[in-house]
């Protein structure tokens, strides 16, 4: 919202806007810059998805200008070849002319070789941090000054050292690595490191194989022998994987224990290795990044970087391969460790005996509470019921008129019927047909009194819920009877539109009609100050299709303001100067009881509604 009013306002108004925003952070806000992350391998590389990661979250908290990302993949893996590189060349040419980065970030080697090989045609200038990792041939483009490299152990040798000392009697290591470019390129580079090895163990090269191959020869592989497993992109089937992937194919098959260098394998089958973590490498790249884009020499920043590689295992493994714990080697990180029974679950052994007790105690409490609850329970079931009474004593007040209209009709036929009789009787020859009709309408009349008075004994007689299948049209008529000279006296004119058909509902006759005569009457009373020919209330009654019965009570009065709508059934909220609140929320606990619901909604034509709908098959 505060976006749409600035942009409406003037080009003055922004301004001042500005620089009361510039006086308050006490700086102008901080230049954008761009910095190009070029990745050797494919996007989904579980390596490159941590290095990208770290790389942003470094920048995020490493510099306050706002840093604008691009992320290129070269996939050389799959994509080698010198026309390839043409193509990515004229590609990023293309690309970034209009917008070239301040920055570039080359992870492993491949990046590297191609961005020194085409840079003065696409980044001229622009200076380079390198991330190598484990296995990258060392390039001859290091002497370049803007070239500043992350200092990343790259040595196979930790890994070999902690191999042996796990497993002293290792007669043979098998190095398993994959047939595709980037697979041979790092086989070579380690090759050679491992040639210092030679008069402690022999080694055996499984490389030009296909992945089934590859796991028959690693299914039958002798005792006192360890896998070392560098990567494999391509299998000698032509095959394409992750490492990671491949990985999790073979792993299961192996009679060995595998390790390797790199953090992304552990979980997924290898006892571990000396490892510097690729979130490692991206913060460092980043943090390097961070200070070269801030005006620092690359090599100076180059020069006060450092890390040194961590032993890391899967503590899972250890069990598998019979590795004892205290063999490993001081400062290892352990990974996915699942703590013992005593660690897990000490306090609970230790606090056992105490814990008996506290539970008998507890079950006590809980008891006691129980009981309290149940009692506190009764008692606001019985103020609910006294509530409810006591409603049904004042609007029966507010009737007094039409009851005493409804009582003397019938009362004054009585009395003129039985002075007709009398004055028939007392003449010569008395008509005995006309006294029997004046006997009968005094019995009708009689019958009449008798059930007025009854319908008020039963709405005043204080009882609890009883539920008999009743129909709401009948209890609707029953009411509007009631009331009949009540809504005489005040000049409101009473509409039925009764469903024809009406399913009975489980309810309380009593009960219902006082929800009925609450709402009948704030209806009336909320008509109070209209005009007499617009005083119009209006009863409905229906069938929603879903198992409901609905009635509807509608006023022709000015309506209910929107903000007082949530709270009309809120205890102790009324709009009268002399009400108490207490009606409409004993109405809705009334409705709820039976498994209903009610609400309120003013009509588009003026006036408000209220209606309540009642299950026919009870409460759900």
């Amino acid at each position: 919202m505060w976006i749409v009013r600035i942009l409406s306002l003037g080009a003055t108004m922004l301004l001042i806007l500005n620089l009361a925003g510039t006086s308050a952070a006490g700086q102008a806000p901080a230049p954008g810059q761009r910095v190009l992350v070029l990745y050797s391998d494919e996007r989904l590389l579980p390596a490159n998805i941590i290095v990208d990661e770290a790389i942003r979250a470094t920048f995020a908290v490493g510099t306050n200008n706002r840093i604008e990302f691009y992320s290129e993949f070269l996939d050389v893996a799959r994509f080698p070849g010198e026309e390839e590189q043409q193509r990515q060349r004229d590609f990023f040419r293309d690309k970034y002319r209009e917008r070239p980065p301040d920055l570039v970030i080359a992870v492993s080697g491949g990046a590297l070789v191609f961005l020194a090989k085409h840079r003065p045609d696409l980044f001229a200038g622009v200076p380079i941090v390198y991330c190598p990792v484990a296995g990258d041939p060392h390039p001859d483009h290091l002497s370049d000054a803007r070239i500043a490299e992350v200092p990343v152990p790259d040595s196979i040798t930790p890994t070999l050292e902690m191999m042996l000392r796990l497993h002293p009697n290792t007669h043979q290591v098998v190095v398993v690595s994959g047939n595709g470019p980037r697979d041979r390129q790092m086989a070579d580079t380690f090759r050679q490191e491992m040639t210092g090895f030679g008069n402690r163990v022999a080694f055996t090269w499984l490389t030009n194989l296909s992945m089934e191959e590859l796991r028959g020869e690693l299914s039958g592989l002798p005792d006192h022998t360890v896998v070392l497993y560098l990567t494999m992109f391509q299998d000698a089937a032509g095959k394409n994987f992750t490492p990671r992937q491949a990985l999790d194919t073979f792993a299961p098959a192996s009679r060995a224990p595998i390790y390797s260098c790199f953090d992304t394998y552990l979980g997924h089958g290898i006892v571990g290795g000396s490892m510097v973590t690729f979130e490692q490498i991206g913060r460092k790249a980043a943090q390097l990044g961070v200070r070269i884009l801030a005006g620092e020499d690359a090599q100076a920043a180059v020069r006060s970087e450092s890390y040194q590689p961590a032993p890391m295992v899967d503590w899972r493994q250890l069990p598998r391969w019979g590795i004892n714990e205290n063999r490993l080697p001081p400062g290892t990180i352990v990974e996915f460790r699942q703590p013992s029974l005593w660690e897990s679950y000490h306090w609970y052994i230790v606090a056992v005996g105490a814990a008996v007790t506290a539970q008998s105690a507890l079950i006590i409490a809980l008891l006691s509470q129980r009981a309290r609850r149940r009692r506190a329970e009764i008692v606001v079931q019985q103020q609910q019921m006294d509530l409810a009474h006591a409603s049904r004593l004042t609007m029966v007040g507010e009737l007094t008129a039409s009851i005493t209209h409804e009582i003397n009709q019938p009362l004054g036929a009585i009395l003129s019927n039985a002075e007709t009789a009398e004055i028939l009787l007392q003449s010569k020859q008395p008509h005995l047909e006309e006294v029997q009709q004046i006997l009968a309408d005094i019995r009708k009349d009689d019958l009449r009194a008798s059930h007025v008075i009854r319908r008020m004994r039963e709405l005043l007689r204080k009882r609890e819920l009883e539920l008999k299948l009743i129909d709401l049209n009948e209890v609707t008529s029953d009411v509007l009877r009631l009331v009949a000279g009540e809504t005489h006296r005040r000049g409101v004119e009473i509409g039925k539109q009764l469903a024809d058909t009406l399913p009975v509902v489980p309810g309380d006759v009593i009960h219902l009609q006082q929800v009925l005569l609450n709402l009948i009457l704030n209806g009336m009373e909320a008509m109070s100050e209209s005009s007499e020919s617009n005083r119009r209330l209006t009863m409905r009654t229906a069938y929603d299709g879903k198992g409901n019965v609905e009635v509807a009570v509608e006023d022709s009065g000015p309506g209910i303001p929107s903000e007082r709508l949530p709270l009309l059934f809120d205890s102790f909220f009324t709009t009268k100067s002399h009400g108490m609140g207490l009606g409409l929320s004993i109405v809705r606990s009334i409705v709820e009881a039976h498994g209903g619901r009610i609400w309120a909604e003013n009509n588009s034509s003026g006036g408000a509604c209220f209606r309540f709908t009642l299950p026919v098959n009870g409460k759900e």
